[in-house]
């Protein structure tokens, strides 16, 4: 798959942050999603919120690839909706003037 890195080559112990049901991982400032790193994410400031979406400083992602820009109030919720103070997701596809 092109020039992607694996998590496959370090070992589970090394993880920044490990928890168990947790869909991200953490490995120093890289995020992954099933393996595969989760490019512009920052793992500084990354938290997986247990719904398929995560969030840093910056973006939010669903299901390892980014949606689109955090704003305030970012929340998830466990039937694939989530919010902001701007917008409305499902599933991580926009819903705004759906």
């Amino acid at each position: 798959m092109g020039n992607t890195t694996s998590i496959s080559k370090y070992h589970i112990s090394e993880y920044v942050k490990y928890e168990p049901g947790k869909r991200y991982k953490k490995y120093n400032s890289d995020v992954f999603w099933r393996g595969e790193k989760v490019h512009q994410a920052n793992g500084v400031f990354f938290i997986d919120m247990n719904t398929g979406y995560g969030k840093d400083d910056k973006y939010i992602f669903y299901n390892g690839r980014k949606i689109g820009r955090l704003y305030k109030h970012f929340v998830s919720f466990s039937n694939g909706y989530a919010k902001d103070d701007k917008n409305k997701y499902f599933r991580g596809e926009l819903l705004n003037g759906k």
